[in-house]
């Protein structure tokens, strides 16, 4: 069975919106769903990114923040919930902090993980879409 999924994409591409509609379905077909945006709000390492994106810093010390945030919701999270949908991963750190995130995520092997996503949804909708 699909144990973790990744929605991603660009900001107002609706990857909130979609994540809370499949996590309505699942849990209505009786399974325990968390959503995890990140970067978090829950763990130091989120909240280091968020303030670092924040900041301006450099792209290699955001990349290593979401890295660490994203090893917290894989080794400490996904086994307490049937589903776990995550509201960006190793994707959009690749987008956003470019050769530094593909380079820690690489580093990391974060796509390797036996927790990382079974399936990567990429949201491709523009924002005058999303508005609409």
């Amino acid at each position: 069975m699909l144990k973790t999924v990744s929605i991603d994409g660009p900001d107002f591409s609706g990857k909130s919106t979609l994540c809370k509609i499949v996590k309505g379905m699942l849990e209505s077909a009786g399974l325990k769903v968390c959503i995890r945006n990140h970067p978090t709000t829950e763990t130091e390492a989120g909240i280091r990114a968020r303030s670092l994106v924040i900041q301006s810093a450099a792209k290699a010390k955001i990349a290593e923040a979401m890295c660490d945030d994203f090893l917290h919701t894989l080794d400490h999270v996904v086994d307490d919930y049937d589903v776990v949908i995550f509201d960006r991963f190793c994707p959009s750190t690749v987008v956003y902090q470019g050769v530094d995130g593909k380079d820690e995520v690489f580093r990391r092997k974060l796509t390797r993980h036996f927790h990382a996503p079974d399936l990567y949804v990429w949201t491709d909708v523009d924002y005058d879409g999303a508005v609409a």
